[in-house]
């Protein structure tokens, strides 16, 4: 790195979740053990779109950042920062975000970003690790519940990947796909004893339908997010999240 370069580093958060305040004290005390926060070359970002309506949330719950944590951020922001998009009631966010990477490299990957990491093993969010993983019963019912909705939720998203990856080959790709659910899903609805496992197929064809409509929402979320970057970076905002 040169002398006197400096590097806009950015975070977002695209969230509606209670932990909110708990997730970014982690990442930012994170920086300041690493020592990221002393480095005066490095400018750091900070950017939260919250959703009130997730876990009927306050904005307040967003914005109340603590002084110390505060205390550790700059306050302007980052506009290469890609916003989040999956289909709706699909999955798959975080695998078209890597869609819009390109020559950016992925460091660090916290593992309460997983799934239920942070609700269940709550103390990781002060860089506590489990000696010993809670037991869970794989043939329950809440278990085989939730692998059910993966199932639908994945199998929604895998039409606007296969778009915008293999565009040249889609039509293939979803038959493909067509002739391995309808071998594979009596076999998987036996083994459950669940019959509606055969949604997959309906939600697949759901979504093939409304693929290129969800394709315009994924350009135009981030046509939407690079300008509202553009203006926070240059409408230079003063206190953005309630400094």
């Amino acid at each position: 790195m040169g002398k006197g370069k400096r590097i806009n580093l950015g975070i977002g958060f695209a969230t509606g979740r209670r932990s909110f305040q708990k997730v970014l004290k982690t990442n930012v005390y994170n920086w300041e053990e690493s020592g990221l926060t002393e480095k005066e070359s490095i400018h750091l970002n900070l950017f939260v779109a919250y959703d009130l309506k997730y876990s009927n949330t306050k904005s307040t719950d967003y914005t109340n950042v603590s002084e110390n944590v505060l205390n550790l951020i700059d306050d302007a922001y980052s506009s290469r920062v890609s916003p989040f998009y999956n289909p709706p009631a699909a999955r798959g966010e975080d695998t078209f975000l890597s869609t819009c990477l390109g020559e950016r490299k992925v460091l660090r990957v916290p593992c309460y970003t997983f799934h239920d990491g942070f609700s269940t093993y709550r103390n990781l969010m002060n860089g506590v690790l489990p000696i010993k993983l809670k037991y869970i019963q794989a043939d329950s019912e809440p278990i085989i519940s939730r692998f059910y909705h993966a199932c639908i939720g994945w199998i929604r998203y895998k039409p606007l990947l296969l778009y915008i990856t293999q565009r040249e080959h889609y039509e293939e790709k979803i038959e493909e796909i067509r002739e391995q659910i309808t071998a594979s899903l009596p076999s998987i609805c036996t083994y459950f004893g669940r019959d509606d496992f055969m949604n997959v197929t309906k939600e697949l064809e759901r979504y093939n339908r409304n693929v290129k409509k969800h394709y315009q929402q994924f350009l135009e979320m981030q046509q939407i997010w690079t300008k509202i970057s553009k203006f926070l970076t240059t409408g230079n905002p003063k206190n953005p999240i309630g400094r």
